[in-house]
């Protein structure tokens, strides 16, 4: 062959370089076809057909980290409890039958309040009974040290403060000289307190031993109480609350404290001469506080006639002579 007749390097290489970009385009013409055949199917529908029906492309992806709060999760369980109960309410106040319930239980409770305002509230005030606790620390401490030493004490008239044209005594915390009930009843649980650990001490603690002491304790209050009323009864005192009886009748019970402490640490003679002293102490303080408690009763009731008013000042001071008598000898012999 001659080589005349075969073509040159350029004639080759533009002959391959022509056959590449033939390729190329063939192959970027395929996809293009592809994607212009695929918006076509629809099952063989024509395009305004299917524009009713568009597939979900996007489904709710689950998120691990998404937490749902309980408030959230109990909305639906509130909005529908809470549709329960106005028609559960709705319905009882609609009922003509649950009206009559309501007010005849209305008119039981009412009936009730009254019976116990007109039969024990005149014994008992409760209303009055929260001012006996009106207490503080500087009162506790300053009475406590009355009753330990109460020779020095000058004045024992109770405070009187005016609100409108109501007289009113003071409050415990404001009058040194005004009862309470807080620290009897202290007293009276810390004696019995140091009763059962006396027990202890003795190798003679039983439960049942210290009830039954507590068991005497109260019924004895209740007796002196009781006392303390019929006495005022006869000695035409009714301006003697209830709860002054008490307050007078316990103070006794910080005074066993102390004689209960001595006869624990000390024992012997010297928790005997403790006791007499403080037996002195109860003395005083009893007759000094209801001497001034007498003395306004009888002042109150000066409209009498002079022979009415030296008959109740000798009763009362019987009264609170055998008032005092009565609590030195339960400190003395029943301690």
């Amino acid at each position: 062959m001659d080589p005349q007749n075969y073509p040159s390097m350029d004639q080759y290489n533009y002959s391959n370089n022509g056959g590449n970009n033939n390729n190329s385009g063939y192959r970027n013409q395929a996809p293009q076809q592809h994607q212009q055949q695929q918006p076509q199917q629809g099952g063989g529908y024509p395009p305004q057909y299917n524009q009713g029906y568009q597939p979900q492309q996007q489904q709710q992806q689950y998120n691990p980290n998404q937490q749902y709060s309980p408030e959230q999760q109990g909305i639906g369980m509130q909005q529908r409890g809470g549709s329960g109960n106005e028609f559960l309410i709705s319905s009882i106040s609609s009922n003509p039958l649950a009206q009559v319930g309501f007010s005849y239980g209305q008119s039981l409770f009412n009936d009730g309040k009254q019976y116990v305002d007109s039969n024990i509230g005149k014994y008992f005030s409760f209303s009055s009974l929260k001012s006996y606790f009106n207490v503080n620390t500087s009162y506790v401490f300053n009475k406590i040290k009355l009753i330990i030493f109460p020779f020095p004490q000058k004045t024992w008239k109770r405070r009187i403060y005016r609100v409108g044209d109501v007289d009113s005594y003071l409050p415990p915390r404001d009058d040194i000289n005004a009862p309470d009930l807080y620290i009897p009843l202290m007293a009276f649980v810390t004696y019995y307190l140091l009763y059962g650990f006396q027990l202890g001490m003795g190798r003679e603690f039983s439960p049942d031993k210290l009830g039954t002491a507590i068991s005497k304790g109260i019924v004895g209050w209740l007796i002196e109480i009781g006392i303390f009323r019929l006495g005022s009864f006869f000695s035409n005192s009714y301006s003697i609350p209830i709860y002054d009886m008490i307050a007078y009748s316990g103070y006794k019970y910080v005074l066993m404290v102390i004689t209960i402490i001595s006869s624990i640490l000390t024992g012997g003679y010297i928790s005997f001469f403790v006791k007499i002293y403080l037996v002195a102490c109860l003395g005083v303080f009893i007759l000094k506080t209801l001497r001034v408690v007498m003395v306004s009763d009888n002042s109150a009731n000066s409209h009498h006639d002079m022979h009415q008013q030296h008959e109740g000042s000798a009763m009362r001071n019987y009264f609170v002579f055998g008032v005092a008598m009565l609590q030195c000898v339960i400190l003395f012999f029943f301690n």
